[in-house]
């Protein structure tokens, strides 16, 4: 039970990180624009 438990945390840490890494490049991207424009 507690092995499972652990996997479960890692693997929403996981999609959470994959999410915050995508927003981070979607405004890091609209940063780019915002100067080049």
């Amino acid at each position: 039970m507690q092995i499972r438990g652990v996997v479960l945390v890692f693997y929403i840490n996981n999609k959470v990180n994959q999410w915050m890494l995508c927003r981070l490049i979607d405004f890091f991207n609209l940063y780019l624009e915002v100067i080049l424009i």
